[in-house]
């Protein structure tokens, strides 16, 4: 809070892939019942691996932030 878009690089120190798999079909009838998302959101979201940036090298200059 309280960065600039463009100070926000400084602050990054690792990377990693998270993927947000949701199962709509049980996600549905779990709104439904008000208990949230339980069974519907995938336990193995996170990659095995994470990476600085400077493991990019100069692909992390081509990054774009908004």
């Amino acid at each position: 809070m309280g960065t600039t878009a463009e100070d926000v690089v400084q602050h990054i120190n690792l990377l990693l892939q998270l993927n947000d798999w949701s199962l709509r079909t049980i996600a549905a009838l779990e709104m439904k019942a008000g208990f949230c998302w339980v069974q519907a959101k995938l336990a193995c979201l996170v990659a095995a691996f994470a990476m600085t940036p400077d493991d990019l090298g100069e692909n992390w200059a081509m990054v774009e932030f908004i």
